[in-house]
């Protein structure tokens, strides 16, 4: 009698296994997307740097010479 309780026992686990294991595939993918979305995020922001210092560059000569012309400026 105790080894057809054992089946049923093992089967249950092998059922809650796949269970498991369909919940970690679908955790596994939310995550691959979110680091995806993330290097995506990245390289955006990467590519504006170069505008964004081309800009502090290009605003820098303009500074100096409104700086200059402050009253009390030396």
């Amino acid at each position: 009698m105790a080894v057809p309780n054992l089946q049923l026992e093992l089967n249950l686990l092998l059922l809650q296994l796949l269970r498991d294991l369909e919940e970690l595939e679908v955790n596994l993918q939310q995550a691959q997307a979110s680091f995806w979305d993330a290097l995506q995020l990245a390289a955006d922001i990467a590519s504006i740097q170069t505008p964004i210092y081309w800009g502090q560059n290009q605003l820098q000569g303009p500074q100096e010479k409104f700086k200059q012309l402050e009253p009390g400026a030396a």
